[in-house]
């Protein structure tokens, strides 16, 4: 904020971070398309290891044959798929077989004695097996013997999927390669956790300014989708304790869709209980698999892809918002810059479903827990267009808050005039003038009184920086002390002031007095009491002004919060300004008739029909709009309206101590 309390949403921290995003995503980036083209291209190296995939003998169900990988296999009704081939005569020292293990227990026998199990621990019970990379180191002294490979699947379906090549040379090549394989997919995922980290700190840091609040989960369901992705092209040199990596990256994956729903739930109204709903299935679904997987066998394909089933509605709920943003009839109530931005970002997410949509159901060599690269670059250019909504809503809302800051001036401005209408003039001029001859030190004290309040006025038309509530209590004081004259017995006014060093805007809480006097004790024909209370409480310098007046019954509430109701898109930014402040306050204001029954101001809203003299005299009603306004963009206050028909209005205004307009001027220039 400037000195106006409103103006500049970009601080250095803010810039500073800005910066270090863009710096960060754009080294990530030269870094990923580097390792892109960093394949093991070094001739020499690769000679250190060859394809070891021709002419394996499978046994399934006793049955036995010769095959070429990769092959598509499919295990016995014992769960069994026996691989056999005899090794080369010479294995030089550190020499190892590669295998990429799909969701299998491998048990490696050279002439019968077991070298290798995966996983390390097979008592362990992990039903849900990770795919990933297996090394099986060779010594010299296997060469030329036998190698039986025993491949078991510990889910209720069998194991029916595409087994890949096989490698064998010097252990150490082996793994660089299969790593130079695993890192454009492996950066993909720390892309992903990046964009995902900085989705959520844009929100945090500009919350205050732009509703972040969808973005947060966006952020989550990234950072978690990145960690699965990460485990789906983990380099072959962290492949030997793949089952509670697996588990994480699993539980990682089954959170993403319930962030998802709640993604979308907080960005439409209309989809909301869908997507709560949504929400609940895929976070019981989630927690049931990862609770469940000690007592229940599993299928680890099978829980992944109702895992996507459940991401992939998310996203088609987020479709269908986007889709009515952007081209349905609520879009013809959007800025044309909102609505572009709406555009891009649901063309990107298209783009990215249908490609998901598509490797899903055309994939038929490998099992659907796996992510394609098509489907991973179209993730991060999402992703990455989200990323750049977010920051040019940021720079909207700046530009906006400028806008604000010259209306809020205007308000003053039409506050001022508002207070100092020609009627009033002449009637409190009419006042001095008769006590001038009834009572002279009375006069006397009006013109005082009255030349204060329009000095007060007037020096404050230009002032949004704030002023000390002891110096507003002062010009209410003023003004208080004419009404006081020329209603006489029917007027009574407290003070009763607790706290009065925090600061209020200008011309913000002498209005609410001036409404309680005209439209609430002195409509009652025998008067009332005003009470200007300040105090404090543990987060907020509070005012508080309290009446024993007439109250605000139906029809006042209707003509005092019909802004709320109108539509404010389509019209100019200060009607919109007044549409938001007055909805800003709705669940804050709570009527009773005279009974003491509660009176719902929606409902009333919703069925109310203004009269022709009401809609030409609407001007009227815009300037408890323009108060709440400012005592929202300015301060940050929370106004709350508590009021009985005929037993009285209380009108309390919250000032946060924390907030930026409560800060010394001096920390504000800076």
């Amino acid at each position: 904020m400037n000195n106006s309390g409103v103006g500049k949403v970009f601080k250095r921290e803010q810039v500073l971070f800005i910066a270090i995003l863009a710096l960060l995503v754009v080294v990530i980036m030269l870094f990923s398309f580097r390792a892109l083209g960093s394949g093991n291209n070094n001739t020499d190296f690769q000679k250190r290891f060859t394809t070891f995939s021709d002419d394996w003998t499978v046994t399934v169900d006793g049955n036995s044959s010769t095959v070429t990988f990769p092959a598509l296999l499919t295990s016995g009704d014992d769960s069994l798929i026996v691989l056999s081939k005899t090794l080369p005569e010479s294995i030089p020292e550190y020499s190892a077989l590669a295998m990429r293990n799909y969701h299998l227990v491998i048990y490696a026998r050279v002439n019968g004695e077991l070298i290798y199990t995966y996983p390390n621990n097979p008592s362990d019970d992990f039903t849900l097996l990770s795919d990933a990379w297996s090394i099986i180191e060779l010594k010299p002294e296997y060469a030329g013997a036998t190698l039986e490979l025993t491949l078991k699947t510990l889910s209720f379906r069998k194991f029916s999927d595409y087994i890949y090549d096989f490698y064998l040379g010097d252990s150490n090549s082996i793994i660089k390669h299969i790593s130079d394989l695993s890192s454009f997919p492996f950066m993909t995922g720390i892309i992903l956790l990046t964009i995902g980290a900085f989705i959520i700190g844009l929100s945090l840091l500009f919350g205050k300014h732009t509703d972040q609040s969808p973005n947060i989960p966006l952020g989550l369901a990234l950072m978690l989708f990145s960690v699965w992705m990460m485990n789906r092209s983990r380099p072959a040199m962290f492949s030997g304790s793949n089952g509670r990596i697996f588990l994480i990256s699993l539980t990682s994956m089954l959170l993403v869709a319930p962030f998802l729903f709640l993604f979308v739930s907080r960005r439409s109204e209309k989809l909301r209980k869908l997507s709560y709903i949504g929400f609940i299935a895929s976070f019981l679904f989630g927690i049931f698999v990862i609770g469940a997987r000690s007592l229940v066998r599993f299928d680890a394909e099978i829980v992944t892809t109702v895992a996507y089933a459940f991401g992939f509605t998310a996203l088609i709920f987020n479709l269908v918002f986007l889709h009515d943003r952007s081209f349905g009839k609520p879009s013809m109530q959007i800025p044309k810059e909102e609505r572009n931005l709406n555009i891009i970002e649901f063309s990107t997410l298209v783009l990215f479903v249908i490609t998901a949509l598509v490797g899903f159901i055309t994939n038929t060599k490998q099992l659907r827990t796996d992510i394609n690269i098509p489907m991973r670059v179209l993730l991060i250019v999402y992703s990455l267009a989200y990323l750049g909504i977010i920051l040019w809503r940021v720079y909207i809302a700046a530009r906006e808050r400028e806008v604000v800051a010259h209306k809020l001036q205007e308000s003053q401005l039409e506050l001022m005039m508002g207070q100092i209408q020609p009627h009033y003039m002449f009637n409190t001029i009419s006042s001095i003038r008769t006590m001038v001859k009834v009572d002279p030190d009375t006069a006397y004290n009006m013109l005082y009184d009255f030349a204060k309040y329009l000095r007060a006025n007037v020096d404050n038309t230009t002032n949004l920086g704030g002023i000390k509530i002891a110096d507003e209590v002062e010009n209410i004081k003023s003004y208080a002390n004419i009404e006081l004259v020329r209603f006489a017995d029917r007027l009574d006014i407290d003070y009763v002031i607790e706290s009065g060093d925090f600061l209020v805007p200008a011309l913000s809480i002498q209005p609410i007095v001036e409404n309680a006097i005209k439209h609430g004790v002195t409509k009652k024909p025998s008067g009332g009491t005003i009470t200007l209370r300040t105090y404090e409480d543990a987060d907020n310098y509070v005012v508080e002004v309290k009446d024993d007046g007439i109250g605000i019954g139906p029809a006042a509430a209707c003509k005092l919060f019909r802004a709320a109701k109108d539509t404010g898109y389509e019209e100019n930014h200060s009607k919109r300004l007044a549409q938001e402040a007055m909805k800003s306050i709705i669940d804050d204001v709570h009527l009773l008739d005279e009974d003491g029954e509660r009176i719902d101001l929606r409902e009333l809203l919703d069925t109310y029909k203004p009269v022709e003299e009401e809609i030409k005299e609407k001007h009227k009603s815009a300037g408890m709009s323009n108060i709440i306004m400012r005592l929202r963009e300015m301060a940050e206050a929370k106004i709350e309206i508590s009021s009985q028909v005929n037993v009285g209005t209380t009108v309390k205004v919250s000032f946060p101590k924390d907030s930026e307009f409560q800060k010394p001027q001096e920390e504000k220039e800076e």
